[in-house]
């Protein structure tokens, strides 16, 4: 509640596509179909192309995130309508630390907990195999009781 607006964004942004920091941070705008309802993400690390789709969510998120001044190219920037690089970190921190340390994350961890919380975790993190799919699910599976 204490963040600001557009870190409170791309928490929320980041919880929802699921996708590596330094890609959610590199989202534009122009990469925003919301006429067909799909975010086209590229994957820095694989230059993987994949589209993500639009839910009420996703939507809501990126309409706050619309409305924070200045207006840039970029979903999620700094101040100066600028993409976040090493600042957003030093930012991230900043906040964390206003929380009881066993409350305490990191950005990373946003994709972790998407992963883990997707119903097809493979088919939600784009992985190329189910193995790397749950090396990213921290999940806890149920198991039987008698």
């Amino acid at each position: 509640d204490f963040a600001p607006p557009m870190l409170q964004c791309y928490m929320e942004l980041q919880y929802c596509i699921g996708e590596r920091v330094g890609d959610g941070l590199s989202l534009e705008w122009s990469h925003i179909d919301e006429k067909e309802g799909r975010i086209l993400v590229v994957q820095s690390k694989t230059l993987h192309r994949h589209n993500k789709i639009i839910t009420p969510r996703v939507s809501a998120v990126l309409h706050r995130a619309r409305r924070i001044q200045p207006i840039s190219r970029y979903v999620i920037h700094n101040q100066q309508g600028k993409k976040y690089s090493v600042g957003m970190r030093a930012n991230w921190d900043r906040y964390k630390e206003r929380l009881p340390k066993h409350l305490w994350f990191t950005s990373s961890s946003i994709r972790k907990m998407a992963i883990s919380d997707a119903v097809d975790k493979q088919l939600f993190s784009q992985h190329q195999s189910s193995s790397m799919a749950k090396h990213y699910d921290y999940s806890i599976p149920d198991a039987p009781s008698h």
